[in-house]
């Protein structure tokens, strides 16, 4: 089905898939068992209907935070919504002196961090954003040495604030703050390959033992449209050491993806983004036991840590188990697959 911005995320009510249209983020129920996205339930969320990027992220106290924009060079819209998604409060971080990019900004709503995260249009400096609970921005504050904000994953974790992101080479790198926002310790994560950059890694997430990233890469010699690339998963010990690459996508260079998000709920994971306008959700069926999470488990089966290997007639990767493999996303209306894969 087409769209931008492929979030899944999971609600009291089940699963929900968010997704970037008609110039506004849109939700539907997920069906994770068949893929169908429940398209005759849609809702709105700002109905602003100008809006291109979108970053969301739910709150502890079960409300979201959606940053957005129009274009590079636009102000940020800031939207609260309750656990229902119905809008509690909008805001407006306008331009700043010197301008900062506005696409693809990252936002986190944790316990002690809530706001987004920008950097310089034509500089090197980054800075964090604090937001209100009625969604108005407060003084930015820079981040000392961090790595690009633009397409970075922010993680709240043991009172810290973590992000992760590129720098130059191809090495992706992290760094955590205090609630200060005081520069504590960095972290260099090598590729995949020596081939390969890596980029784009919009979600970091704690499981367990354990942390999962959803990136971008690909290798930059070659013609790669735009900011295009391959999806990739990343498991990171809690020293944020490498223990597992893994490529989920393979994609053409002219019919590359961009934008990767992922979620969880007990032992399903979700990684979604998007490529030629068109929406792709990978699930994975996570051993939980292995990533230490004090969960029972049906399952005994421990080949890679966290990740079950199965032989699958739809997945492309032996290390992964692939619960019926969904490369595009189905209307409940017709159950016709919209977009091949």
């Amino acid at each position: 089905m087409g769209g931008t911005w492929t979030i899944p995320i999971y609600t009291e009510q089940g699963w929900t898939l968010l997704m970037g249209q008609q110039g506004d983020l849109l939700g539907a129920p997920l069906d994770i068992e068949t893929g169908t996205v429940e398209m005759a339930e849609v809702f709105y969320l700002s109905n602003r209907q100008t809006l291109s990027d979108h970053s969301l992220r739910k709150c502890p106290d079960e409300t979201y935070l959606h940053i957005a924009s129009e274009s590079e060079n636009s102000a940020n819209f800031i939207f609260r919504y309750d656990k229902n998604f119905q809008l509690l409060w909008s805001g407006e971080l306008p331009q700043t002196s010197p301008p900062h990019a506005a696409n693809d900004v990252p936002a986190i709503c944790g316990n002690i961090f809530q706001g987004a995260a920008i950097a310089q249009a034509n500089g090197i400096l980054d800075y964090f954003v604090p937001i209100d609970a009625q969604a108005q921005p407060q003084t930015r504050i820079e981040l000392q040495d961090a790595p690009r904000m633009t397409g970075a994953g922010l993680m709240e974790w043991d009172s810290q604030l973590f992000v992760i992101s590129q720098e130059l080479g191809p090495s992706l790198h992290i760094a955590s703050y205090n609630s200060d926002f005081s520069l504590l310790e960095k972290w260099e994560v090598p590729p995949i390959s020596s081939d390969i950059k890596h980029y784009w890694p919009s979600r970091i997430l704690p499981i367990g033992d354990y942390f999962l990233v959803a990136t971008m890469g690909r290798d930059p010699t070659l013609d790669w449209s735009m900011d295009t690339g391959d999806l990739y998963l990343l498991i990171l010990d809690r020293n944020f050491a490498v223990v597992e690459w893994h490529q989920l996508s393979h994609n053409d260079l002219q019919q590359g993806g961009m934008r990767p998000w992922m979620e969880y709920h007990e032992d399903v994971l979700l990684v979604g983004y998007d490529k030629q306008t068109s929406l792709f959700l990978y699930r994975i069926e996570l051993d939980l036991e292995t990533f230490g999470v004090d969960l029972p488990t049906e399952e005994e089966n421990n080949w890679h840590v966290g990740l079950k290997e199965e032989e699958t007639k739809c997945g492309g990767l032996s290390t992964i188990f692939f619960c019926g493999l969904w490369l595009a996303l189905h209307r409940r209306q017709n159950n016709l697959l919209i977009s091949p894969a």
